[in-house]
């Protein structure tokens, strides 16, 4: 085994370990406790809200895209039948 590759593992640890405070949030930048409690809850507030608004839109575009499915395969089965 050359020398390189024996201390690369050795290399990326230290390299992981040192890059590691890099990652994490800065204290100071964060709110206080009851703000971010307020800031969460109107968050998931509007996160349901437009969940809701989706799940709403995705249901009228489904409930069209059925009834134009229906309406051209009762039309592909009309001209089936007349052609017949």
């Amino acid at each position: 085994m050359t020398m390189q590759a024996k201390y690369f593992p050795v290399v990326v640890c230290v390299v992981i370990l040192f890059s590691i405070p890099s990652f994490a949030q800065n204290p100071a930048n964060l709110p206080t406790n009851a703000n971010s409690t307020d800031a969460v809850a109107n968050e998931i507030a509007l996160l349901r809200k437009s969940l809701q608004t989706l799940n709403a839109r995705l249901l009228e575009i489904a409930n069209k895209a059925l009834a134009g499915d229906a309406n051209q395969s009762g039309s592909a089965n009309k001209i089936a039948f007349h052609k017949t």
